[in-house]
């Protein structure tokens, strides 16, 4: 496989390859930009429309995908690379060289077993600091706690965030690709955020 000239990346607007100055300008635009999509998730029913099980499901049907994902770049790793080099070798599959798209891919899986932890345990998080039911008077608290559906929607963003994430990485779409990181790991951050922030209020 050919090697990509990463040196007219420096010059793109298109892509985080750059110097300090252009670096800096860039996450100044892109952070606001990642924080509206996860308001614009978290405070409209948008997502709530696309979950595939019921709102109190959804967080554990995102872990059941994610883990399944992980598979994905794996079998793409195992068949072009058996494909491309004549052979595989399982004694040591760890050392083998890859390059191009596989050497991509690999990173992607890596980058898949990571997010796997901080999204499990900010399930646990979520399930944690779900807000009590209302009273018989319909009275709600939204102090120090995070509401079923706002909870759901969080997670259904970081599993949208990381269909674009894998894609993005094969072909080397480097600032769609950390912006699709950066969505994915905030999504599931605020869920911490609006529980023990009390945010909750200003979203229902």
């Amino acid at each position: 496989m050919m090697a990509l000239d990463h040196s007219k990346k420096k010059t793109s607007w298109l892509s985080l390859t750059g110097g300090f100055l252009k670096l800096n300008i860039q996450f100044f635009i892109i952070v606001p930009c990642v924080l509206a999509i996860i308001y614009f998730a978290a405070s409209t029913p948008v997502l709530s429309s696309i979950f595939p099980v019921s709102v109190d499901k959804v967080p554990y049907f995102v872990l059941f995908v994610n883990s399944i994902l992980f598979f994905i770049p794996c079998n793409m790793i195992f068949v072009f690379y058996t494909a491309y080099k004549q052979g595989f070798n399982n004694n040591t599959p760890r050392i083998q060289k890859l390059d191009g798209v596989l050497h991509r891919l690999q990173s992607a899986t890596s980058n898949q077993i990571e997010s796997m932890g901080y999204l499990a345990s900010m399930v646990v998080v979520g399930k944690e600091m779900l807000c009590a039911e209302p009273t018989a008077e319909g009275l709600v608290s939204y102090e120090g706690c995070i509401t079923p559906e706002i909870f759901a929607r969080l997670c259904m963003l970081f599993l949208l965030a990381r269909f674009i994430y894998y894609p993005a990485y094969a072909m080397d779409l480097d600032l769609l690709r950390s912006f699709s990181f950066g969505v994915g790991l905030l999504a599931v951050v605020f869920i911490g955020v609006i529980s023990f922030f009390d945010l909750t209020q200003y979203l229902v």
